[in-house]
């Protein structure tokens, strides 16, 4: 099998978060302000400037988002009790 071209596993990341924002774009005002530890308006920032300044996204950024990032952001997620 050949490589995935690298432009197209960075749109591939990209779309992962943008589905995360769009998700948390959808919670209530009351659950986000129950949990103020996580980064919501900085979560639902990234999914507009992947949605909408997709040709000046930075893969590398993206990458180095779900890597470091993304980790954090999902244990607060987990710790939330519904």
């Amino acid at each position: 099998m050949s490589e995935i071209p690298t432009m197209f596993r960075g749109w591939q990341q990209s779309r992962w978060l943008s589905k995360i924002g769009e998700n948390v774009a959808r919670l209530s005002s009351a659950t986000t302000s129950e949990h103020p530890d996580v980064p919501w308006s900085l979560i639902k920032r990234m999914k507009d400037r992947l949605a909408h300044h997709y040709e000046g996204t930075d893969y590398e950024a993206v990458w180095d988002t779900l890597a470091s990032d993304l980790p954090v952001i999902a244990r607060y997620i987990e710790s939330i009790e519904y």
